[in-house]
């Protein structure tokens, strides 16, 4: 399956929603703690509409982003009509619903930020990165040993001003390419996926309005990780 998924086009899209300036701030109750969020939120609903996602909706006053990718399975009528949940979780069939969510705000970490500039480097080398040279920012393996696992891959990295925001724009970007797999893979099999972007995540906000009845689902997988393969039971 890692051969329908394209390096570059997977890259230009991280960098697209990493170049959106999408910082949350400490000390809000209620979401979005900022109105800038919303400029990802308008691209991804925008995204998500094109290519031929179902029941797209932006809640505007929240922040909140909601998509549905339709299950292909047959549904067994006679099975499906004793699931007591199948209007509440508006279920198609008896495959379980699986809901996938991101969320779109960056932490507030770089007092002053007011942009991001990702700049991508090809081909690890190994040495010391100079994110900024006129401020003297240098990324080096020496001080984040975990650099040495990268030599040879392909980086995404600032100019050193702000955070990168791959905490979570990553995850976004990789629910967005499942969404686009699958809708333009129809021959593959699955049940009905469920999608939410959140704000504030950040902030400690982030399900603080989310609307169940556009996220119905039996399990939620948040993508905000680390390394490839790790997996967290649980959460604050």
């Amino acid at each position: 399956m890692n051969d329908h998924f394209d390096k570059d086009e997977i890259t230009d899209r991280f960098v697209s929603y990493a170049s959106v300036f999408t910082q949350s701030e400490e000390g809000h109750t209620d979401t979005p703690s900022t109105d800038r969020q919303r400029d990802l939120a308008r691209i991804l609903t925008k995204e998500l509409t094109d290519m031929g996602a179902a029941d797209v909706y932006f809640d505007e006053p929240h922040c909140y982003v909601y998509a549905t990718i339709p299950g292909n399975i047959p549904a067994k009528e006679e099975e499906l009509a004793k699931r007591s949940d199948r209007i509440e979780k508006h279920r198609e069939n008896m495959a379980p619903i699986l809901g996938f969510v991101a969320h779109m705000d960056t932490v507030d970490a770089v007092p002053g930020a007011s942009a991001v500039h990702p700049r991508v480097i090809d081909s690890y080398d190994g040495k010391d990165i100079v994110l900024n040279k006129d401020l003297g920012i240098v990324l080096s393996s020496s001080e984040y040993p975990d650099l040495t696992r990268m030599i040879g891959k392909r980086l995404v990295v600032t100019d050193g001003t702000s955070v990168l925001g791959a905490d979570d724009k990553a995850g976004v970007v990789q629910i967005m390419e499942m969404a686009s797999f699958f809708l333009s893979h129809p021959d593959i099999p699955h049940g009905t996926l469920r999608i939410m972007f959140t704000p504030d995540e950040e902030t400690g906000n982030g399900t603080a309005n989310v609307d169940f009845d556009h996220f119905a689902c039996d399990y939620a997988y948040t993508i905000d990780g680390g390394r490839i393969g790790e997996l967290e039971h649980e959460n604050f």
